[in-house]
């Protein structure tokens, strides 16, 4: 794979994908929003460092996100660990906005 393609691939992924990404991480983090957006940036770099050698992984292409609460299930009831995470478009887009 030439360079510029494993470029463009990785741009499409942080232009569609990158609030999506940030919500689900930051959710499985505890609401570390800024610890999620420094992973989600090691991630990219990484991408941008393989990808142009190796090529864009076959599975990457058309991922989907799936954002679901995480439920701590007791005796007692449950607690709903990710209640305060963004999940709907409008969340995750005023989160990104800041």
């Amino acid at each position: 794979m030439q360079e510029g393609e494993s470029h463009a691939a990785i741009e499409r992924a942080a232009r569609d994908s990158y609030a999506q990404l940030l919500s689900f991480v930051a959710a499985r983090t505890g609401g570390d929003v800024a610890g999620a957006e420094d992973a989600l940036g090691e991630a990219f770099l990484a991408a941008l460092r393989q990808w142009p050698g190796e090529g864009v992984p076959a599975h990457f292409e058309n991922i989907g996100i799936r954002i679901e609460d995480d439920l701590l299930v007791t005796a007692a009831g449950y607690e709903n660990l990710t209640a305060a995470a963004p999940k709907s478009v409008s969340d995750i887009e005023s989160l990104m906005r800041g």
